[in-house]
């Protein structure tokens, strides 16, 4: 069996790698660190920063029961996207109802994709009883709040006379 030693390019890459690693690592965790102190103190967007790290494991491990409670943290300080990844956790985990009073939370804050998630939960009649009229109303306010898609499909829902 024969050995396969690096060339000079493979190195360099080597070096690179590795030096990276050693500048890059050590900033996500003083920035997570930085992240967890600030959220504590009760920054909602630090706690979604953090939420975001744990998520996809960023200088850790996935850690998706971290992840929440940082998104709901977020959530409850009033930030709408951190309720809407909330929900978006407890809806992949089958949680509808959960992940609607989320979704409810994060539209009422005017965050656009939590109106929209809203809104699919009403049309599938997921967690919530099916309802059209409830679906394309927060269809049209995602719509007036910039989801594209949610135009498309309050006008669809509009069009077929609901």
């Amino acid at each position: 069996m024969s050995m396969i030693y690096p060339n000079s390019t493979d190195k360099k890459i080597i070096k690179t790698v590795l030096l990276s690693l050693f500048i890059l690592v050590p900033q996500i965790y003083a920035g997570a660190l930085k992240n967890i102190k600030k959220c504590s103190d009760g920054d909602p967007l630090a706690c979604y920063h953090t939420g975001m790290l744990f998520e996809e494991g960023k200088g850790t491990k996935p850690n998706l029961s971290k992840a929440k409670r940082y998104y709901k943290k977020s959530c409850t300080l009033g930030y709408g996207t951190g309720c809407n990844h909330v929900a978006k956790i407890l809806r992949k985990e089958k949680k509808y109802q959960s992940a609607f009073n989320y979704y409810l939370t994060g539209c009422h804050f005017n965050q656009a994709n939590a109106c929209y998630d809203l809104a699919s939960l009403y049309k599938e009649g997921k967690g919530i009883h099916l309802n059209y009229k409830k679906a394309k109303q927060y269809y049209k306010k995602a719509c007036r709040l910039g989801n594209k898609t949610s135009c498309k499909n309050y006008a669809y829902l509009d069009r077929n006379g609901i």
